[in-house]
């Protein structure tokens, strides 16, 4: 059961996702596919393994470009062994210190952006960090223009993970090289409930607020539980 600060904190979301009818954050975006490559040794960290991968490139606010905002990357792994049979990674744009990659930070365009998973996902008896970045590209922070590009060629994420304040150390590469939505519908993404048993996203009050802010999200929006 939701504790009551954690389903107050939340009324904000529900409230602004049924105004807006839509996500209250990153309401439009464009939905990629491609593969992940794992590039960290394994058993090294994150258990990503090679697969794969639905991802949704977006920016928080929805702000037309070229104005600054928060970009969003949010990917799909199926069969990543959770209860729901996929695992969600939500990484926003922030810092790449140990102060700043948990505070969403504004950028001009993916290739300069840096992206984090704003909080540790436990494993293994550690904590690990998600970060992210574009090398090469797109020079834009609209989604549609990033996803239009891949005419051009290929998108490359690089993943990196961190154990608690220790440093970056490669985890995977994303390869995008195809935009479309599945039958036409704007994937939802969760990583809260679509998460490998063996992954806890934390701390744990955070968890707890992400669990409701995402279901009064959903529910303000009329998507359902």
């Amino acid at each position: 059961m939701t504790s009551l600060p954690a389903r107050l904190l939340a009324v904000p979301f529900g409230v602004g996702s049924a105004l807006r009818r839509a996500k209250l954050f990153h309401p439009d975006g464009a939905v990629l596919h491609g593969r992940l490559v794992r590039t960290a040794p394994v058993g090294r960290g994150l258990p990503l393994e090679d697969d794969d991968v639905l991802v949704r490139l977006s920016r928080a606010i929805g702000l037309p470009s070229p104005i600054p905002d928060v970009p969003g990357f949010a990917m799909r792994i199926p069969a990543a062994g959770s209860d729901t049979g996929s695992w969600d990674v939500l990484l926003a744009g922030a810092g790449r210190d140990v102060v700043t990659r948990s505070l969403p930070l504004p950028a001009a365009s993916f290739a300069s952006a840096s992206l984090s998973s704003l909080m540790p996902l436990a494993h293994g008896g550690r904590h690990w960090w998600v970060s992210a970045r574009f090398p090469g590209g797109p020079d834009t922070l609209d989604p549609a223009e990033a996803a239009a590009g891949l005419a051009a060629g290929p998108i490359t994420v690089v993943l990196e993970q961190a154990a608690g304040t220790g440093p970056r150390e490669p985890l995977a590469e994303v390869i995008l090289d195809r935009a479309e939505k599945e039958d036409g519908v704007d994937p939802s993404f969760d990583p809260i409930v679509n998460t490998p048993r063996a992954v806890r996203p934390s701390p744990e009050w955070l968890r707890e607020l992400r669990v409701r802010a995402y279901r009064d999200s959903r529910l303000g929006r009329g998507a359902g539980e």
